[in-house]
């Protein structure tokens, strides 16, 4: 709608501040993800993104991404998994006969079920799907123990199960002396995401890593070396 005053047109259309438009355009280029719809791009890089649109939560959070969660597996911290699987007002009726307490360690509980992380194709769908059950699974109150490995899906198995640890922790208070997270090494693997193959990943290890080249088995990619098995733990999760 125009109005005509004094020869002069104006319009009652309402402008859009400086502010709005910048905001708008973060919008636009904040990355979409919407599981439902199959968009998953680059989700190891947005869980952030896809647990803000969840609000599931009234605590306030901050995933820190870049920083590397440290910890492991206590007889404190399983435990206090198991207790809250129990007395909590949760409810999340999780029988105690679940939990054992192996190596005659009556403080470390582990759950009698674990997750695995071997199966899938190397995609973002499958690192929304194993990451999501991971997280569902572990805060059912049942399940305490998460089984991975590097060279599951070419590296990214590991790396999903790092995000998840992270969301847990920062998110919902499921803190890594919780977790019982076993690994491997031995195998020499690929890295989806990172697109190494493995003659590059032999090449690192022979020329940066300093592992003897006939301390590696080519065929089947594969090395028991000291030098070897350090740069897998260094890198792990």
């Amino acid at each position: 709608m125009s109005i005509v005053q004094s020869q002069r047109t104006f319009t009652t259309q309402a402008t859009t501040s400086a502010s709005d438009s910048e905001s708008e355009m973060a919008a636009n280029l904040r990355p979409k993800i919407d599981p439902l719809r199959r968009q998953v791009t680059d989700f190891l890089k947005n869980t952030s993104t896809y647990e803000d649109s969840l609000k599931d939560t009234l605590q306030p959070y901050f995933l820190r991404s870049s920083d590397r969660l440290h910890g492991y597996a206590t007889d404190h911290g399983t435990d206090l998994y198991y207790r809250r699987s129990q007395y909590d007002d949760l409810n999340l009726e999780v029988h105690p006969s679940n939990f054992k307490a192996p190596y005659e360690r009556p403080q470390l509980k582990l759950s009698s079920l674990g997750v695995g992380t071997y199966m899938g194709e190397a995609d973002d769908y499958t690192d929304y799907l194993m990451y999501d059950a991971i997280k569902t699974a572990v805060l059912s109150g049942g399940l305490n123990h998460i089984d991975t490995a590097p060279n599951y899906r070419y590296k990214k198995s590991e790396k999903t199960v790092g995000r998840v640890l992270t969301t847990l922790d920062n998110k919902y208070g499921v803190t890594r002396e919780q977790l019982f997270v076993t690994s491997k090494a031995g195998y020499i693997a690929e890295d989806a995401e990172a697109m190494i193959s493995r003659n590059d990943e032999i090449t690192r290890l022979v020329s940066k890593v300093k592992v003897p080249e006939d301390e590696i088995s080519m065929e089947q990619a594969h090395s028991m070396n000291p030098l070897f098995l350090k740069d897998q733990l260094e890198g792990s999760l």
